[in-house]
């Protein structure tokens, strides 16, 4: 009798086991948009995952995955079970079929999964998961939306990629990721704006993030969803303890510890995208733009004299286009003046929610002639986007009069000393002093008393070194004969 039983035991697992061999099946058949679902695939033989993801991916976005193995023994025969399970989240609402998919060169069954409006995540009790259908569960709207501006691109220009996000029930660690696309180069800007709306009877906050977008090659693309992710607090039931922080700490950035998290995961439309190429008769450079401003301002003193320098500043708006993609201004050149250019300046602005790029550039212009000199006009040639034209916006010349130099020949004469030749006669009144005879007296009797002294004083000097010379006494003791003192007697017998 035991051993009966025994083999209708493992008959019945090795059934259950064949019958759930390359099998397909959700965790959920009926769910609210943005909320996970567990797809799981199993068969007798390993899954190979790639293949299956990629088709998974077209309908649903995937979040996770994981995989297990059940090896069962009976009667020493060995029965394994693999199973590969997926976490995705819904694209759309509606019905999405899911399968049948190739493993194992066997063909899995088709699941459906129907999607729901997004709803507010209420308790996990059963008696509220009984009244989702009631009016207990509110329906609350989540707007995920993308716009560009334009649709309708050249290439060369930048648009702005907008994302809106109305949050009813205020959802945290939030992650919104651009699309990914090979035709256009997303970039951050840092102009996100949060505040409190009022749509659809609800109440909550409307976020916006911009991109800016620059298209890489001409033709007619569709800009893929953008993604969003977050988390939402699992409340329980009413009379749980939970309940006290629930109504305490309900605000997005104060989540009661108590809660557990729910992630949510939305994606945005996508849009259709137009880049068409520039004309092919276009010569110069090339500038597309909705709008091309020119504004400059001229620096002159209230009378400007020759060498003195006038300043001409020139700034240069294109909307819808970086500053790098701006042409260089340039300056023309003339016989009556000169000018030098000072280094320019670039950058990139956000307004009226669309990109400006700004080119700013400085000229000294020097005067050559005096009299009234015409300073050109400027012109920059641009591509309307709008019209589909050619356009020409042009700069204002002007006519300056110059005066003459302040340093001329007249003032040179009157302010620069007076030439040499006017100085000799200062020089030659020494030489006219010669003619003087009571100078040259003067300066006889002054040589001739000066001889005097110096006779007077070498005779003396002479008569002093005769008589006095200690050296000549010195000289005569030394030649005199000296006399020796005799021994004393140190022994006398």
């Amino acid at each position: 009798m035991t051993h009966t039983a025994f083999l209708f035991l493992s008959l019945l697992l090795i059934s259950s086991s064949a019958n759930a061999l390359v099998s397909l099946s959700l965790s959920e058949d009926k769910v609210p948009l943005g909320t996970a679902v567990q797809l799981t695939i199993q068969s007798d033989k390993e899954i190979n995952p790639y293949t299956l993801s990629s088709e998974i991916s077209k309908k649903a976005k995937i979040r996770g995955q994981s995989s297990s193995t059940n090896i069962q023994i009976t009667n020493n025969s060995k029965t394994s079970l693999y199973s590969l399970s997926f976490t995705i989240f819904p694209l759309s609402e509606g019905e999405t079929i899911f399968g049948p998919f190739d493993v194992n060169q066997e063909q899995t069954n088709s699941v459906t999964l129907t999607v729901l409006p997004p709803q507010q995540i209420a308790n996990n009790s059963s008696e509220t998961k009984n009244k989702q259908d009631s009016n207990s569960t509110l329906a609350s709207k989540f707007i995920f939306q993308a716009e560009v501006n334009p649709k309708t691109i050249y290439e060369g220009q930048t648009g702005i990629y907008k994302l809106k996000f109305f949050d009813p029930i205020h959802i945290y660690n939030i992650n919104i990721q651009p699309p990914k696309s090979h035709q256009f180069s997303f970039s951050k800007l840092n102009q996100d704006t949060v505040k409190q709306e009022k749509i659809d009877e609800k109440i909550g906050r409307l976020y916006q993030s911009y991109f800016s977008f620059t298209p890489i090659k001409t033709g007619r693309y569709q800009i893929a969803p953008a993604e969003f992710s977050g988390a939402v607090p699992s409340k329980n039931n009413k009379n749980d303890i939970n309940s006290f922080f629930d109504i305490s700490f309900n605000d997005r950035f104060l989540i009661s510890p108590f809660q557990s998290e729910t992630p949510v995961y939305f994606q945005s439309n996508p849009i259709e995208i137009e880049v068409k190429s520039k004309p092919a008769d276009w010569t110069g450079w090339w500038l597309p733009s909705t709008n091309v401003s020119l504004e400059q301002e001229f620096k002159i003193p209230d009378q400007i004299h020759l060498g003195e320098a006038i300043e001409r500043r020139i700034i240069l708006k294109a909307s819808q286009i970086e500053s790098s993609k701006l042409p260089t201004l340039s300056h023309p050149g003339s016989s009556e003046y000169t000018f030098f250019a000072n280094p320019e300046k670039r950058f990139t602005t956000f307004e009226n929610e669309e990109i400006v790029g700004v080119e700013m550039q400085e000229f000294l212009i020097i005067p050559q002639t005096e009299g009234v000199i015409k300073i050109p006009p400027l012109s920059i040639k641009y591509f309307n986007t709008i019209t589909e034209e050619e356009k020409t916006i042009t700069l204002e010349g002007k006519e300056i009069t110059v005066l003459p130099a302040l340093l001329n020949k007249a003032n040179i004469k009157e302010e620069t000393p007076p030439p040499p030749q006017i100085k000799e006669p200062a020089q030659e009144k020494p030489l006219k002093a010669k003619n003087n005879p009571f100078l040259f007296v003067y300066l006889s009797g002054l040589a001739v008393f000066g001889l005097l002294i110096m006779g007077l004083f070498l005779i003396l000097r002479h008569k002093k070194k005769k008589r006095f010379s200690p050296i000549e006494n010195m000289q005569e003791e030394d030649l005199s004969p000296k006399k020796k003192k005799p021994l004393p007697d140190l022994y006398p017998f």
